[in-house]
């Protein structure tokens, strides 16, 4: 049912209509599920007559979680930013395969939690600064125009502190969101949570995001390492774009949590397979 779902979705993200960022953020996520597939599959028993049933379920699988993970892949190349959490997240699937104990969940709920902090104090540090950097001044990159956005909202959350300046209230202050269709957010979750629903928005954000690890780490440790990287992968991306309101993203991101965080028993000895 899973591998279905995901080739579906991987085919209406192909859309051209769709956000590019969105689409490298969806591939991540159909990446990390493909991920999860293939931990579910190896943790199936193989007592005296669920040697076939074993079988035959990782030749079915095992093609379908490679596809889903190769159309996640494509979709990742679309930004530069999925790119390079695509490879990052292919590595630590990797890891939960060939040493499925290797790192606790509290490990991977710390790093995940870590790399998210470290994300957030980047993009103010980069936000603070008077000049844009010029190594990142490209348009493959992370633009001079994402920076005013970000300064622009910043700008708005600090002249609204508590309430921010209401929904809707970034693009109308913001002259550079005006100027062009696809400048209409200011490309960073956070800020735009904070430039229109204040401090309380973020704080509230920010818990949802914790939470959601919290909740992708609670299983078993293979599966707590690809959800919670998966989980974080979206965090660090959404620190410097938007990718919250797209429903595609959300929907696979909360599949992917809530695959990786459901509870589980110890994989079967005697022939029965796991729930």
């Amino acid at each position: 049912m899973q591998p279905v779902l995901l080739a579906a979705l991987a085919v209406l993200l192909a859309r051209r209509d769709v956000y590019a960022n969105a689409q490298a953020a969806s591939g991540v996520q159909i990446m990390a599920a493909a991920g999860l597939l293939l931990t579910s599959v190896l943790r199936i028993g193989a007592g005296t007559w669920g040697r076939p049933i074993r079988a035959l379920l990782l030749a079915v699988s095992v093609p379908l979680a490679r596809l889903a993970g190769a159309l996640g892949a494509v979709l990742a190349l679309r930004a530069q930013a999925g790119l390079v959490l695509a490879e990052l997240l292919f590595a630590v699937i990797v890891l939960a395969l060939v040493l499925p104990s290797a790192v606790p969940r509290l490990l991977s709920f710390g790093t995940g939690v870590g790399v998210i902090g470290g994300a957030l104090v980047v993009m103010v540090w980069l936000t603070l600064l008077p000049v844009w950097p010029r190594w990142l001044d490209d348009e493959q990159s992370l633009s001079s125009a994402r920076h005013q956005l970000w300064r622009d909202a910043l700008s708005l959350w600090s002249e609204h502190p508590l309430l921010g300046g209401g929904p809707g209230s970034f693009y109308d202050s913001s002259a550079i969101a005006r100027s062009a269709a696809h400048l209409y957010a200011a490309h960073s979750s956070v800020l735009q949570v904070g430039a229109e629903l204040g401090t309380p928005g973020v704080l509230l954000f920010l818990a949802v995001v914790l939470l959601s690890a919290l909740i992708a780490a609670r299983a078993s440790r293979p599966r707590a390492l690809i959800g919670v990287a998966a989980w974080s992968a979206l965090a660090v991306h959404s620190m410097i774009d938007h990718l919250y309101e797209f429903p595609i993203v959300v929907v696979l991101a909360g599949a992917v949590i809530g695959w990786a965080g459901a509870r589980t028993h110890p994989p079967p000895t005697s022939g029965t397979l796991a729930p």
